[in-house]
């Protein structure tokens, strides 16, 4: 997918799978600086940076060599080891996430902030030490209040933690609603804990009926996928129907905000009304073609255009 298609369609997730990708291929060719600066614009953008879409494929046929230490031939040391920190923090191996652990304090001893702290965060989640893990991901979010912290502080405590982190990842979704993965989660914790959601607005949306329904959430998952997929693949009006069963969740997943939030006030809370008064639901939001005397379902095909 080009990525101007990516960029017209809003499709942060995979614009910032793309950057992932070209920091791959810049560390390949021992390019680590650029690695770097596109690795974190990568975190910047996304919510979840697991290996789905290949953007990871072209390391494994390298040799673990590209990490050698003494082979080191470039000025600043400070971006090799962030590189090789994230890269190594999708190896299994103990060995590896070790030496991955190892990169990653180095960085941080002469750079803390927020992008170091998130690599520390998923190494020691790796490593299952889920509590070390959180600690280093709320130390993140001190430095920046990026959805991709949002994600792991949520799943985080759902999966390994037993603590309620269903606000987090709502609002992380809110944040970047072309995260399936997100989505996902978010299906798969309100079932287990048995929080009841109603589709009375608009009971034939396969989408929403997909989460309320569908007993495995990779299903709903996959066919998420699929509709954000025919979105990118055509020159869609506002009013195509994937976008329509898209845009028609999003507003079912707002109006429900209550069910997530409920058990999770503090600053999520806080966050939650920030995000109500800037996102394109709100009246207040800066896009010029929202005609605040109008509902939703009434707004211009421009307004949808310009979300």
């Amino acid at each position: 997918m080009e990525l101007s298609k990516l960029i017209d369609t809003s499709n942060k997730e995979s614009i910032g799978k793309h950057y992932l990708s070209k920091g791959v291929s810049f560390a390949i060719k021992k390019e680590f600086g650029k690695s770097y600066e596109f690795f974190k614009e990568g975190i910047d953008l996304l919510t979840c940076d697991c290996p789905r879409g290949g953007w990871l494929d072209p390391y494994k046929n390298v040799g673990k060599a590209l990490f050698d230490d003494l082979n080191i031939r470039h000025e600043s040391h400070l971006e090799y080891y962030f590189v090789k920190a994230y890269i190594l923090s999708y190896e299994n191996d103990l060995k590896e996430l070790y030496l991955s652990l190892d990169a990653i304090d180095r960085y941080l001893e002469n750079k803390n902030d927020g992008y170091g702290q998130y690599v520390k965060g998923k190494i020691l989640l790796a490593l299952e030490k889920p509590q070390e893990a959180i600690n280093c991901f709320n130390n993140a979010y001190s430095f920046t209040n990026h959805h991709i912290l949002q994600y792991r502080i949520g799943r985080t405590k759902e999966q390994f933690l037993e603590e309620y982190g269903l606000g987090d990842l709502f609002l992380s979704f809110l944040n970047n609603n072309t995260s399936v993965c997100c989505a996902r989660n978010l299906k798969e914790y309100s079932k287990r804990k048995g929080i009841i959601l109603e589709n009375n607005d608009d009971p034939n949306n396969m989408l929403i009926n997909a989460f309320l329904i569908e007993e495995d959430e990779w299903d709903f998952q996959y066919f998420f996928e699929e509709l954000i997929e025919d979105r990118l693949g055509n020159n869609l009006s506002p009013y195509d129907k994937s976008n329509t069963i898209i845009f028609s969740y999003i507003k079912w997943i707002i109006a429900n905000s209550d069910c997530f939030l409920e058990e999770d006030l503090g600053d999520s809370e806080a966050d939650y009304d920030d995000y109500r008064y800037n996102h394109p639901y709100s009246s207040s939001h800066s896009n010029p073609y929202y005609n605040d005397s109008l509902d939703m379902d009434q707004q211009s095909p421009e307004f949808w255009d310009n979300l």
